[in-house]
């Protein structure tokens, strides 16, 4: 057994730095979790002018991060949504 899993609560996720992508993020850098206690969140997407969204499934919503790092709804009453892309009229689309 490692140290790293001798000192990591179980089901817990260890954050390991990431590797070097030319043009995408330099080798080293470490992750940051910037929201804490959703029910889940998954599929960002960026939205010029918005800011970065993604969908909550089991909040049944598509929730939005604002430069204060505070969580809102930015749709919601949806059935579970998962992934988001946009169409070529350039809407955003949840499935």
């Amino acid at each position: 057994m490692s140290s790293t899993s001798a000192q990591t609560a179980p089901n817990t996720v260890v954050l390991q730095p990431a590797p070097d992508i030319a043009g995408v993020i330099k080798g080293g850098t470490r992750p940051e979790i910037v929201v804490r206690g959703l029910k889940s969140a998954d599929d960002p997407i960026w939205l010029p002018n918005i800011g970065l969204v993604f969908t909550e499934s089991q909040g049944n919503r598509v929730v939005r991060l604002g430069a204060d790092d505070q969580v809102t709804t930015f749709v919601g009453d949806l059935h579970g949504p998962l992934g988001m892309t946009f169409d070529a009229q350039g809407r955003l689309i949840s499935l």
